[in-house]
């Protein structure tokens, strides 16, 4: 087993090599000039554009340093004027937009979907005994699969309501469990409670936005759409450094607003001063302190600290806990972070992709716990036998996209708690964490003292542990190593086919292989890998294209390449098995011959595997 992990570690390590680069070197970070020449090496190696960043110093002094172009072509540089797309941090406007209506008595998180809005299709198969609250839509409870591409297929040119982007394609909202009982990230969940804000107010929602939280933050920089003022002072969003156009979201409440870096200073302001801002009270101490902590789920019930607040999410760093939300566009990314009882927080904004923004903020995190002594994190128990029993191998069973869960399956969890000592880790590509005895049955980070793990009885799987904000149901060891193997077998047969035919095709043209039997074995296997390369070609078209999700929500060359490329892997997989009972008994080389053999074993594995995941044949835009 130690083989097969560390073969695939190699696998993916050498993989990412070819794309990844390197970190600059540590360095301790001593003032805020060093902090500001370290940005600019990040900046620099990591090959982004343009970034904007703002600190906020406990004694409520701004620091703000750009670095970079806002526009390659013009050599236009970042200023703290120049407009930034953060993407999903507008969800913490939309929770604060509802617990500002809740603080007015005009709704509360308990309330029921069906009794809001009852005129926006989903399908809950629990709603007798676990009907969809409000409070699922902002924590990532509802169940829902992530939106379908042809959700985020926005028509060209024009933006949509909330209330046509939610009958643009309603298929995806459809809980898959029992809503409170697992989490797992969604954008059309804060999109409705955007709508249920503007049904309650009356207003649309980004009016309401503008009339509650913009215009008493003084936010004069922000908002949802390709106004006058955004085209003549945004960043160019750039892919690599390839310029990509603006392209209006149909989930723009959840993770259109755009804003410039003195706006952006200006909300993490009023989240680190607990609602005030100027003076003024724009919100409730203890609404905005809601947002950040875990409710109603069945995760949080049984004390689970370090998961999905209401659209705010929990960091840590060198054991401090911090909160707020990440964003991620094609071509910007951002992070607004914020530590009330340090009374600091900051805002790192970019014109490109990559982890530019994270090596930023975790260069910020640094310096401003530098000071500080990290916590010093003990048991509060013995682990007991029942602790022991959870040892063992772990599959997600909350995928954020339901047609991925061929890729989260390959990647299992193990627990591991031996005599005192508890760690978690995925079997590939991290190493363990460890894990502390907490209060009752919980299980505390071992860095902040957060509860991170918890057992639950989950209505449809039972027993079932929440490791932050993932859902991790039992496998066994046999399942767990088994798929890891075969992945990694397939991959290593596939690579031989392609190298061997670079010696056998050449020998088939000069007549040196007999024209049935040998090339048969040999080509079909070929022909079925070279299928699936064609449906991963596909879907990284469809990725990349310049208006995203255009290409994956609508046919096109990409999504049909997806579609007739998994269909014909699974055809020719198939075909294969024939061809080699046919000619089983013909001579051939016996290496060719047995790879042959393998590898169409291994292609009928996979196609079989991936057609149980709902992966063969697989519409992108439907």
């Amino acid at each position: 087993m130690r083989l097969i992990r560390l073969l695939l570690c190699f696998l993916l390590l050498t993989g990412a090599a070819a794309h990844a680069v390197q970190s600059p070197p540590a360095r301790p970070i001593e003032n805020l000039q060093q902090l500001g020449e370290a940005i600019d090496e990040v900046r620099a190696v990591m090959g982004v554009p343009g970034v904007a960043v703002t600190l906020i110093l406990p004694n409520g002094e701004e620091w703000q340093h750009t670095g970079g172009l806002a526009d390659i072509a013009e050599d236009k540089p970042v200023s703290v004027e120049t407009r930034f797309r953060v993407g999903s941090i507008s969800k913490l406007l939309v929770s604060l937009a509802v617990m500002k209506l809740q603080e007015e008595g005009r709704l509360k998180l308990s309330d029921k979907l069906s009794d809001l809005a009852p005129e926006v299709a989903f399908e809950n198969p629990w709603a007798e005994t676990y009907p969809l609250r409000l409070v699922h839509l902002l924590n990532h409870s509802s169940g829902w699969d992530a939106p379908h591409f042809v959700e985020m297929a926005a028509p060209a040119g024009k933006p949509v309501t909330i209330g046509e982007a939610l009958a643009l394609h309603p298929h995806s909202r459809v809980s898959r469990w029992a809503p409170g009982t697992r989490t797992a990230y969604n954008n059309t969940g804060p999109l409705v409670a955007a709508y249920i804000v503007e049904k309650i107010s009356g207003m649309t929602y980004e009016d309401y936005i503008q009339l509650n939280f913009l215009e008493p933050l003084q936010m004069q920089d922000s908002g949802y759409f390709y106004s006058d003022d955004y085209r003549s002072r945004a960043v160019t969003l750039y892919r690599g450094t390839q310029p990509l156009p603006y392209w209006h979201l149909n989930n723009r409440a959840a993770g259109g607003l755009h804003s410039s870096l003195r706006d952006m200073a200006k909300l993490a302001k009023l989240l680190l001063q607990r609602g005030v801002f100027a003076g003024d009270r724009v919100l409730s101490a203890h609404a905005v302190a809601e947002t950040e902590r875990p409710l109603q789920t069945l995760a949080a019930q049984a004390g689970l600290q370090l998961s999905w607040g209401l659209g705010n999410n929990v960091f840590h760093h060198n054991g401090v806990v911090f909160h707020g939300h990440e964003g991620s566009l094609p071509g910007a990314s951002a992070i607004l972070v914020y530590q009330p009882e340090l009374g600091t927080a900051h805002v790192v904004m970019a014109n490109g992709n990559g982890p530019a923004v994270t090596e930023i903020h975790r260069l910020i995190a640094d310096y401003v716990t530098r000071d500080m002594e990290p916590p010093k994190v003990e048991s509060e128990r013995a682990f007991s036998s029942g602790d022991h029993s959870l040892s063992g191998y772990y599959r997600v069973a909350s995928p954020v996209r339901q047609a991925a869960t061929f890729m989260t399956d390959l990647i299992p969890w193990q627990l591991n708690i031996s005599g005192q000592r508890a760690t978690i880790r995925p079997l590939v590509g991290a190493p363990p964490r460890q894990l502390l005895a907490g209060d009752g049955e919980t299980f505390k980070q071992n860095t902040t003292g957060q509860v991170a793990l918890v057992q639950v009885d989950d209505p449809l799987d039972g027993e079932v542990l929440h490791y932050g904000p993932q859902t991790l149901k039992r496998t066994s060891a046999l399942s767990a190593y088994g798929l890891l193997f075969v992945a990694l077998l397939w991959v290593i047969s596939a690579v031989l086919a392609l190298l061997f035919m670079l010696v056998w095709l050449p020998r088939y043209f000069l007549g040196r292989i007999e024209r049935r039997s040998g090339v048969g074995l040999r080509v079909w296997p070929l022909l079925t890998v070279i299928a699936l390369l064609v449906a991963v070609f596909g879907a990284k078209l469809a990725a990349g294209g310049l208006i995203p999700y255009a290409m994956a929500g609508r046919i096109s060359a990409a999504s049909l390449m997806v579609f007739l490329g998994t269909l014909m892997f699974f055809v020719l997989a198939l075909w294969s098995l024939w061809v080699w009972y046919r000619y089983r008994n013909s001579a051939m080389n016996r290496l060719v011959k047995y790879h042959s053999t393998l590898l169409i074993a291994l292609n009928l594995l996979v196609g079989l595997y991936l057609l149980g995941h709902g992966v063969i044949g697989i519409r992108l835009w439907a």
